[in-house]
């Protein structure tokens, strides 16, 4: 069955030319469960895409990684979790993180957030106290921050 995310697998073949599926170890109560249902039941409710994806502009904006996670919460519509976390080899709490995540009318969405912290100290110091505390530190090696508080402190030195 082609999905409308198809060419997603083509590009991928084109680049690497090996099975498109990763390759995962399945336990051997997954391999007997995978042989006697198949895939699993098809089941959706209602649409995670609300139009065609091929018909996209900015579909060829967003990145490789992307592209694949849109590929798989396409491939979850018609799929149950399990059966789509053990094709594509990822668990399912990153398979839930992507899902609430995506936002079908910005697929930019799909795209690694900055890790970088929101929050962040904005330094106390002045570079002139910076300075001031490299020269004494030089000048005296051996006086650790409790003196050299003091003394920039009351400006003994």
């Amino acid at each position: 069955m082609r999905g409308p995310l198809s060419w997603v697998w083509e590009e991928k073949l084109k680049d690497r030319k090996e099975d498109p599926t990763p390759v995962t170890k399945l336990s051997s109560y997954s391999k007997k469960s995978l042989q006697v249902h198949g895939t699993g039941v098809s089941m959706s409710i209602g649409n995670i895409i609300p139009f065609p994806t091929k018909k996209l502009s900015k579909i060829k904006d967003i990145s490789r990684e992307a592209k694949v996670r849109l590929a798989f919460l396409e491939f979850a519509q018609n799929h149950p979790v399990s059966v789509t976390c053990r094709r594509f080899g990822i668990s399912r709490s990153t398979y839930y993180r992507w899902k609430k995540r995506f936002n079908p009318y910005n697929l930019g969405s799909l795209e690694n957030e900055s890790r970088r912290p929101k929050h962040v100290r904005k330094p106390s110091w002045s570079v002139g106290l910076v300075e001031r505390i490299r020269e004494l530190r030089k000048k005296y090696p051996r006086w650790r921050k409790a003196k050299l508080a003091v003394l920039i402190k009351g400006r003994r030195v």
